[in-house]
């Protein structure tokens, strides 16, 4: 009976804290989680240019992101039929690139972390997600031919219907199934996550007042697919011309009704084009409304100098509490701080704050009159997530100075406002996943409900190799994930896992070195290879339960518990990492390397199998 016992607790010991997961890799896997594991390594591997959500979309008309098995005579969640891979075998020469590109990833790798070579995958290995996914992506790169991609989601039905799917006599039933089971997954596949929000809208001259009346719908659109309250997801806007507009704060709306009104109220007004100085004061709108820290900047373009203190004319619009008409305003002198490029630095009291994500959206027509590159990158350096959406007569360098890094997964552009819809699920997506920037050893608490996820990136000194993250369920259920190469680790792609219950405490250990991150790797790696090893360790936390509460905590490990071969010395429990007087059970530690793991449970759990 202990034996029995004592190999189910092994199990859910192993499966809670020691797991290192790839189900990209794993045959016949899939679901939404799978889905966006694979298209997220694709997105930072650069390898194929954007396919504005076609892929995903895909997925979803085949298989319904994998729950269900693809039409007969195809293999894998992307459905790929034995003509379509043969197509990607040949020596087109669309294709070389690509392939070259596939086996010089550090991120795109096969089996065993061995680089992926186009010429050795066999039509088996398209029961694999990633696999399927490639070969499907390379397929569409021959279908195509000279021509782009179709970003309407209209052209993408129909483009499916003609080049992808199972022949049928009836096109009409293809394209209306596509648009129906992207319809559903869409909304079944939605990220769920609480982030402050503030779009910068363009209504220069150039935009017109009727372009700008669908740039408010495209805002609308977005900002109703979040849950808008006070403790949740918060929106402002910031409009400009010749010169920038606060419409609303974060802090100024609580419900949907609300920020609809407001928006509706919003007047087009003409004029030049100021982005760079919408763009400042849109960083005014999230220090205004300060609800967390701001940590290790997010990724940067370079370093620029400080901003002096300005003080410069800006019109502000003042709201009735529900959003209706504006009861006055005018031109405000305002006195902006200076913004600091680097991190600040830890509070004296390490009391936990809430963390929630800072995403900026700009919505622009075309070229500023100003420089945007330098309060771009102040905004990155106060851990801001800047998307830069252009419409129509755009420049994409300024696009790309405007977004944060990489520019693939920020910068979206459309040929004109009738076309912006387009991207809509994209963008609510990608800012949904934008990760909070939080600086080690500041303690981050939160409620999420359940599907909820809190993501965090923390900024790791150059110097050190080790990080402890510590956290405490203090309601409800909660998985935690590592990942030092792929942003918003889940379920389906994640280095470690960490899973408490109500009451429960406890920490793992993240290491960077090669020497200790290979042994905490089993021999089916996944793209957590040295080259990318990096300064970030994201971090996502998965609310399990109806409401979940967490703390957590980060901190550089202590060089001590490290012996001098590397590897971790053995400890086989932890105390309370918050230091209060909370009861509760504590886990055993963490350690990066995967052989420590399996030494400390088979010591704790041997003797039941005696």
């Amino acid at each position: 009976m202990l034996r029995v016992l004592g190999l189910a607790l092994f199990a859910i010991f192993l499966n809670n804290v020691c797991a290192q997961v790839d189900q990209t890799l794993v045959v016949g896997a899939g679901d939404c989680q799978i889905v966006e594991a694979v298209l997220a390594r694709l997105l930072v591997s650069n390898v194929f240019p954007p396919d504005n959500g076609f892929l995903r979309r895909i997925a979803y008309a085949e298989t319904r992101a994998g729950l269900m098995s693809p039409p007969a005579g195809r293999k894998g969640l992307w459905a790929v039929s034995s003509d379509m891979f043969a197509m990607t075998k040949t020596n087109n020469s669309v294709l070389v690139d690509f392939k070259t590109d596939l086996t010089n990833s550090t991120i795109l790798r096969g089996l065993n972390g061995q680089p992926l070579d186009w010429s050795t995958v066999l039509e088996q290995d398209l029961d694999r997600p990633l696999y399927s996914a490639i070969a499907a992506r390379l397929y569409l790169e021959v279908a195509r031919k000279a021509n782009a991609l179709p970003s309407r989601l209209d052209y993408q039905a129909d483009f499916w219907a003609m080049h992808y799917a199972s022949p049928v006599n009836q096109t009409s039933v293809l394209v209306n199934t596509f648009l129906e089971r992207t319809r559903q997954m869409d909304d079944q596949c939605a990220c769920k996550a609480s982030i402050d929000m503030v779009f910068v809208m363009d209504m220069s001259s150039s935009v017109g007042r009727e372009n700008f009346a669908k740039a408010r719908t495209f805002v609308k659109n977005i900002a109703a697919s979040f849950e808008i309250s006070p403790n949740r997801t918060r929106v402002g806007l910031v409009t400009y011309s010749s010169s920038p507009r606060i419409e609303f704060e974060l802090n100024e709306l609580s419900t949907k009704e609300s920020v609809f009104a407001a928006i509706n109220s919003t007047t087009y007004r003409g004029g030049g084009t100021q982005t760079g100085r919408a763009i400042r004061l849109m960083m005014q709108v999230f220090n205004s409304s300060k609800t967390a820290t701001s940590g290790t900047p997010a990724t940067t373009k370079s370093a620029p100098t400080t901003a002096a203190p300005t003080t410069e004319q800006v019109t502000t619009r003042r709201l009735n509490p529900i959003g209706g008409p504006d009861l006055g305003g005018g031109v405000l002198p305002e006195t902006k701080a200076p913004l600091t490029t680097t991190a600040p630095t830890t509070p004296t009291q390490l009391e936990p704050v809430e963390i929630k994500s800072k995403v900026g959206i700009v919505v622009t027509d075309g070229k500023s009159h100003d420089d945007v590159l330098k309060p771009s990158l102040e905004a990155h350096s106060l851990g801001i997530t800047l998307f830069a959406i252009g419409v129509g007569g755009y420049r994409l360098s300024e696009l790309n100075e405007i977004a944060s890094d990489p520019d693939q997964a920020h910068v979206f552009t459309v040929g004109d406002y009738n076309a912006i819809e387009n991207i809509r699920a994209s963008v609510r997506r990608r800012s949904c996943l934008a990760s909070a920037p939080i600086d080690i050893g500041q303690p981050i608490t939160g409620v999420i409900s359940i599907g909820e996820a809190t993501f965090v990136e923390i900024g790791i000194p150059e110097n050190e190799d080790a990080v402890t993250i510590n956290l405490e369920a203090v309601d409800g259920s909660l998985a935690l994930y590592t990942s030092f190469s792929a942003p918003n680790p889940s379920e389906a792609l994640h280095d470690q896992k960490l899973v408490l219950t109500n009451g429960e405490t406890g920490s793992l250990v993240a290491s960077q070195d090669p020497n200790k991150q290979r042994q905490s790797v089993n021999r089916q790696r996944r793209q957590t290879s040295t080259e990318q090893s990096s300064n970030k360790l994201y971090v996502s936390i998965v609310g399990q339960a109806k409401t979940n509460k967490y703390v957590m905590k980060s901190e550089i490990t202590d060089p001590s518990v490290f012996n001098d071969s590397g590897s971790e010395q053995t400890q086989s429990t932890v105390t309370d990492p918050f230091n209060d007087s909370k009861s509760g059970q504590t886990r055993p530690t963490v350690a990066s390397p995967l052989a420590l793991c399996l030494a400390v449970i088979l010591s704790a759990f041997l003797p039941l199998f005696a």
